[in-house]
């Protein structure tokens, strides 16, 4: 297993996202990403979710898998869109399952609760990141053979 602070970079290549400051949460169960606005729209192939990460960023989307329901920090529960993708941190290359939420009021824009992490990472709280900006951990990922998130 992989070491890593508190608080680390992320990438998110099936999303175009080079570098998310991303807190490591093991008191969080799921995992949560920030999206300003979204919206589902069906499709043959299953409902698609449509968001932007911020208010004038561009419209990304992914595969719906379902709504989880979430309870926050304060006790109030919600029910949250959730897709698959694969994330990068350090190197490592993995997939994990991301609920939606309006995290703006929040520092992190993207949460990793104990379903990515488990198996996966020691998480030391003392120290943040640990490893180097995605865009150069990505060179290493990059010569290894890629999966296709709709081979799944």
């Amino acid at each position: 297993m992989r070491q890593v602070g508190w608080r680390e970079w992320v990438r998110i290549p099936d999303l175009g996202v080079r570098r998310l400051r991303t807190k490591f949460d093991t008191g969080a169960r799921a995992c949560a990403l920030h999206a300003e606005e979204y919206y589902l729209k069906s499709s043959p192939r299953g409902d698609i979710i449509h968001f932007k990460l911020r208010a004038k960023s561009k419209w990304r989307k992914a595969p719906c898998i379902g709504y989880r329901t979430i309870k926050d920090t304060g006790g109030k529960v919600t029910e949250r869109p959730a897709f698959r993708t694969f994330l990068e941190v350090g190197g490592e290359r993995f997939e994990a399952e991301i609920c939606l939420v309006n995290r703006s009021a929040m520092r992190h824009r993207l949460i990793l609760g104990r379903q990515a992490i488990a198996g996966r990472f020691i998480v030391d709280a003392s120290r943040t990141f640990l490893h180097p900006l995605p865009s150069l951990a990505s060179e290493q990922i990059q010569s290894e053979p890629s999966q296709d998130l709709a081979k799944r």
